[in-house]
């Protein structure tokens, strides 16, 4: 494509004074250029019309003729340029001089003021500079030129999404990865810098970064020369100068169309150290009095310690080289184990297991994968425990906590009920949920809003039902203040209207994490008591205003009944009348 310059020259030598009307007082040269010029190119006089056009331009367009546009398209009426905000930076080229320069989306169907039935929609790279007069030194006309940007951004796109696909996948992987060609480097993952301390800047561009040890240089060079694609180990200097075993595969690429080679490389210090100290293993635990089993891949056991073999009834002997199955009470539960155990490097939990004689006990294990000696594929290491008696015994100590707690529940329970004379009673879920009465209306509570509507709802059918005006107030507050402790502790609930007799009962209910015994007495009966786990001091007010109040709370969530006979009572009782003795 020619250089803009080409055009910036005609700039400098055209005045408008060879510019009066349009395309027939050009100057000859200048209109030529223009003419002749492979860039799509129009000239716009000062109030932003169209004046003269190439073809370069009609075929950009897909403008079939210049009586569609010369003369009628106008820069300033573009609806398209108006809705991405450009004409000021326009209008800019013919009131300052100022040249504009941009790329965008630009769809000419969509003008709007010229009809082009052949209208194209490209992505433009667009130039416009102005023509200004020698003598008042003012911008009389601009030039516009396009380049076509719709192939190159697509390209781009395509290149850059291929780029991010790449340094996804490489930056994911655990081991480091370098391309090279002939020792500049060209590209590393985050994995290579985490392995040898070294980062882009250490690496992309430069001739080589002596990152191997002289034997082990050699040893690289080899396999590349050979194009081997095996995998080998060397020894790796960091850029600290520290060293480690590294398990490294290289492999001939294409990179960004120029021949290069990919290099793997993974710390395997670790399962050199285990390889060595594999021989002190059977040693240190053929006398742990823990079981210890490894077995292979496929399951097979490969050791067994005499502490584990005779959980199971076995002489050690016996079992080494036998599917570890055997020892499950499940061969199922055994497959599903031993899967998950190599996939993910772990597995910890409690087991069924199988004894000889076919009795069965709970046994506690912690497995791991471990590299086996003299073998490609990993193996998985169990230190196993027998627990029986100890579950026996929990299970024991959990049952004699249930009964106490709720020996407990039940005494809290009878001594609140003595402490309120009755007016509070505190009950099972299925003695709350069938609190006699006829439905009247259920609210539901989610956001604070809702508080105020419960409360008026509870107002109407007071008043609809004769209530005295100084009741209608202690039930509404009553109300309120289980409805907000339900919506701040529980996030929420359902609040159900009932009537039973000359009774108004109002029952609010959530899901929230309830009480707990212990704090039962305070939270109903201390006034200005409160926990993230309670009712507060709310609850003291509902059982000074109300006549009865019903309570059931435990982790499934809480429900309050408020009572409020509908016939007048006497005087009703205050808060500090009740005895402070909790």
């Amino acid at each position: 494509m020619p250089e803009r310059t080409s055009i910036n020259k005609a700039n400098t030598d055209v005045t408008a004074e060879g510019l009066e009307t349009g395309f027939e007082a050009l100057d000859s040269v200048f209109r030529e250029i223009i003419l002749q010029s492979p860039i799509s190119t129009w000239v716009a006089n000062k109030e932003g019309t169209l004046i003269f056009e190439n073809a370069a331009n009609r075929a950009m367009f897909g403008i079939d003729s210049d009586d569609q546009v010369v003369g009628k398209y106008n820069l300033f009426a573009d609806q398209v340029l108006q809705e991405q905000g450009l004409i000021p930076a326009i209008k800019r080229v013919f009131d300052e001089g100022i040249p504009f320069e941009g790329t965008f989306d630009y769809d000419f169907s969509r003008a709007g003021h010229v009809n082009v039935p052949g209208a194209t929609h490209k992505y433009l790279r667009v130039f416009i500079f102005p023509i200004k007069s020698q003598e008042d030194d003012c911008v009389h006309y601009a030039v516009i030129q396009h380049e076509d940007y719709t192939d190159r951004l697509a390209a781009e796109e395509q290149l850059k999404a291929s780029e991010e696909r790449f340094h996804a996948l490489s930056d994911a992987a655990f081991e480091g990865i370098v391309i090279h060609n002939q020792g500049v480097g060209l590209e590393i993952n985050e994995a290579f810098t985490r392995a040898t301390g070294y980062n882009r800047s250490d690496v992309i561009g430069k001739r080589r970064v002596d990152i191997f040890t002289p034997e082990s240089a050699n040893e690289v060079m080899k396999h590349i020369l050979s194009g081997s694609e095996e995998p080998y180990e060397v020894t790796i200097r960091r850029k600290d100068g520290s060293v480690f075993t590294a398990e490294i595969q290289g492999r001939s690429m294409v990179y960004k169309d120029q021949p290069a080679r990919v290099t793997a490389l993974r710390d395997i210090t670790a399962r050199k150290k285990a390889e060595e100290e594999l021989c002190l293993f059977k040693q240190a635990v053929d006398t742990s009095v823990d079981g210890i089993l490894v077995v292979k891949s496929n399951g097979t056991i490969a050791y067994i310690n005499p502490a584990c073999a005779a959980m199971h009834g076995y002489a050690q002997e016996e079992l080494e080289g036998k599917p570890g199955s055997i020892l499950m009470q499940s061969p199922k539960e055994a497959a599903r184990i031993l899967k998950e155990t190599l996939e993910t490097g772990r597995w910890v939990g409690e087991t069924i297991q199988a004894r000889r004689d076919l009795t069965t006990f709970i046994m506690e294990a912690r497995l791991s994968v471990i590299d086996l000696p003299g073998s490609n594929s990993p193996g998985i290491l169990a230190i196993c425990r027998d627990v029986t008696a100890e579950k026996q015994a929990e299970e024991s100590k959990r049952r004699m906590e249930e009964y106490f707690k709720e020996q407990q529940r039940q005494f809290y329970k009878q001594t609140i009920m003595a402490a309120t004379g009755g007016k509070l009673m505190i009950l099972e879920p299925e003695e709350i949920s069938t609190i006699p009465g006829t439905l009247l209306e259920t609210l539901e509570i989610k956001k604070p809003v809702d508080i105020g509507i419960v409360r008026r709802s509870v107002d109407e059918y007071a008043r609809e039902f004769n209530m005295s005006e100084t009741r209608i107030e202690n039930l509404a507050l009553c109300v309120g203040e289980a409805a907000t402790n339900a919506l701040k502790h529980a996030g929420g609930g359902v609040v159900d209207l009932l009537r039973d007799d000359n009774r108004l009962l109002t029952r609010i209910s959530d899901h929230g994490p309830g009480m707990d015994a212990l704090i039962l007495p305070r939270a109903t009966l201390e006034l200005g008591y409160s926990t993230g786990h309670s009712l507060g001091m709310g609850y003291a007010v509902i059982l000074s205003l109300s006549d009865q109040v019903s309570l059931c709370t435990g982790p499934g969530g809480t429900s309050v009944v408020i009572e409020m006979d509908i016939t007048n009572k006497a005087e009703q009782v205050e808060i500090h009348s009740f005895p402070e003795i909790w």
